[in-house]
């Protein structure tokens, strides 16, 4: 990276450090010149030089947030007017330092809305006050913690030197600021000289190798990092360009990641290093791969396909499953094709859904990359029958995340689940009984148009699933005197109900209709209830009863007439059958054949009428 390509911050403290390399030279040479015209001349040229080689010489920085916070040491404070401690543009207003309000407000519009401020602007503060210069800068910040913005104070110097006396005090104040401006940088910073030993660091150099001071660090020359880093330095100064490398190093006990920037100052062959530590970057780099590499496990052991498209439009990621779903082989997969080659060559596959226009087709999936806001859903049907729903939704780091999932057998199982219910809903309009199913909230869930019929109820009394406490309700009532066992069934229908057991009856309505009930659970807790008119079937079953009622009757009636009757034909039949048992004896003498026959024809008669009479 060149001297130009580094950010604001960088070139601030390269030139810093080039200063302070400078003005020590001059010092140097100061303590070796004789004469005080000469080192008064020198310093005096080397301050021009100064002046014209950086515009940050006795500035003060206030470093400033978008929501007016602002961040300065105590002299910069008190530069302005301002106490230790104040942290806002408001105080700044508040300070009696001559800062017209009008440019407060201006800083904080600027803040706000990003615009520019016209500066420098110089302001009065008063008798006994320095003039100051104040000029606005924007900074490159990339995170909400660091300011956006610079607001350089300077005291003016437009008075002449008249004495050596003043140009050697004006440098050593200059050489003041730029040391305290170097040793305030929070991250180490170093200067090599030609031999490549420490000729310079700061306090946080010394901080970081646990060194008592400056002269101890480089009297010691005390590396920071191993002797590896000497070869950036080397590199750095042979062409003549700043090398960054990425380097470790132990800081109090813990081992830190650093990015080291190695910057060629002068033909001299000094080199100045700068360690910025990132290891909380590295550490958040090292997690992010960890999750990457969990997630892109994960999504290889998925059964849905996945496929996941960079900012460049190829294909980054994709797993076991989209391979399956794409019939492409791994080399091809693997080779980052760009999304429209994958598309055609899913078509040649016959991996896609048949298109009228394919190229149109493409076009609108291709410009999901710049108009893709919300995830965006769309079904394939493909030429083998399978059926995917593809959601293709912003990737968060650039590009598209695309997941497919195979809804055949679902499409396929909502197919016979909808003709199934179509069957049984055409069955139950069909059928002679009324059938009501409640839900276990009670509410009806499914009837035919008999429960409808049955129970006198229209459409839009079914419509709103009512509770079966509505649907008694609404039951008409018939004129007249009531039976219990309709107030029965209307007062204990709902209880039986939610009770999920089985029970059947009967149901006689105040219109002379009786109505057969059974209430059956079902295995998701609802409840079944079948009715079913058997009004003709009981008035059949009273008649018969009636017939059989008159036909017992007679036959008590016929059983009475015999008993009374059998006494007085049991004396008279016993004297026949006596007198004819005496003949069929021949006791009186001898029978011919034909008077045998009759005998024997009397005596069956008599036996018989004998039984019949018992």
């Amino acid at each position: 990276m060149s001297f130009g390509e580094l950010p604001t911050y960088t070139i601030w403290i390269i030139v810093a450090v080039a200063a302070v390399f400078w003005v020590g030279l001059a010092l140097y040479a100061l303590w070796r010149t004789g004469r005080a015209t000469d080192r008064a001349q020198s310093l005096q040229e080397l301050a021009d030089f100064l002046d014209s080689m950086i515009q940050t010489d006795r500035r003060h920085p206030i470093w400033l947030w978008p929501d007016g916070r602002m961040q300065a040491d105590v002299e910069t404070l008190y530069l302005v007017g301002l106490e230790d401690g104040a942290n806002h543009l408001d105080d700044l207003a508040a300070a009696d330092n001559g800062i017209p309000d009008r440019t407060v407000t201006e800083l904080k519009r600027s803040l706000t809305t990003g615009g520019d401020i016209s500066t420098p602007l110089v302001i009065e503060q008063g008798k006994n006050r320095p003039r100051l210069i104040l000029d606005f800068q924007w900074l490159p910040a990339r995170d909400e913690k660091w300011p956006t913005s610079i607001l350089w104070i300077e005291e003016s110097l437009d008075r002449p030197i008249r004495t050596n006396r003043q140009g050697v005090r004006a440098l050593e104040l200059k050489l003041k600021d730029l040391s305290r401006a170097f040793n305030n940088i929070p991250f180490p910073v170093w200067v090599r000289g030609p031999d490549y030993q420490l000729v310079e660091v700061n306090d946080a150099y010394v901080r970081a190798v646990d060194g008592t001071s400056v002269y101890d660090v480089t009297e010691r020359n005390l590396e920071l990092f191993d002797r590896g880093s000497l070869a950036a330095a080397r590199k750095a100064r042979e062409r003549g360009e700043s090398i960054r490398e990425r380097r470790f190093g132990v800081i109090g006990g813990q081992r830190r990641a650093f990015t080291v920037t190695n910057t060629p100052l002068d033909d001299e062959g000094d080199v100045m290093g700068i360690a910025i530590d990132v290891t909380g970057e590295e550490e958040a780099l090292s997690e992010l791969a960890r999750v990457l590499e969990a997630q892109s496990e994960t999504l290889n052991r998925l059964r849905s396909p996945v496929a996941i498209f960079g900012p460049a439009q190829t294909l980054r990621f994709y797993n076991s499953a989209f391979a399956r779903l794409s019939h492409l082989p791994e080399e091809l997969l693997s080779s980052e094709i760009r999304h429209s080659e994958l598309l055609d060559a899913m078509r040649d596959k016959r991996r896609l859904p048949e298109q009228v226009d394919f190229q149109q087709w493409k076009k609108s999936i291709l410009r999901h990359y710049t108009s893709l806001l919300e995830p965006f859903e769309e079904m394939w049907h493909l030429p083998d029958g399978t059926a995917h729903r593809v959601v293709t939704q912003p990737h968060p780091l650039g590009g598209l995340l695309i997941l497919f999932e195979d809804v055949t057998d679902k499409l396929a199982l909502e197919r016979s689940y909808n003709t199934l219910m179509a069957v049984q809903q055409e069955t139950l309009d069909n059928m002679v009984e009324a059938i009501a199913v409640f839900g276990t909230d009670g509410r009806l869930q499914l009837s035919n148009p008999a429960f409808a019929s049955l129970w006198q109820l229209g459409d839009e009394d079914l419509e709103a699933h009512p509770h079966l406490t509505e649907l008694v309700a609404k039951v008409p009532a018939v004129e007249g005197e009531k039976d219990p066992r309709f107030n029965d069934f209307k007062e204990y229908l709902p209880a039986w109900v939610s009770e999920h057991k089985h029970r059947h009856g009967r149901w006689y309505r105040q219109d002379d209709r009786v109505i057969d009930y059974a209430i059956v659970p079902l295995p998701d807790g609802g409840v079944m209830l079948t009715q079913s008119d058997v009004t003709d079937s009981f008035k059949v079953e009273q008649a018969l009863r009636e017939r059989s009622s008159a036909l017992e009757a007679a036959d008590r009636l016929k059983s009475e007439f015999i008993t009374n009757m059998s006494y007085e034909l049991r004396t008279p039949l016993n004297s026949i059958i006596g007198f004819t048992e005496m003949l069929d004896q021949k006791i009186f003498g001898e029978l011919n054949d034909q008077q045998s026959d009759y005998i024997k024809n009397i005596l069956t008669a008599s036996g018989e009428l004998k039984d019949l009479i018992a």
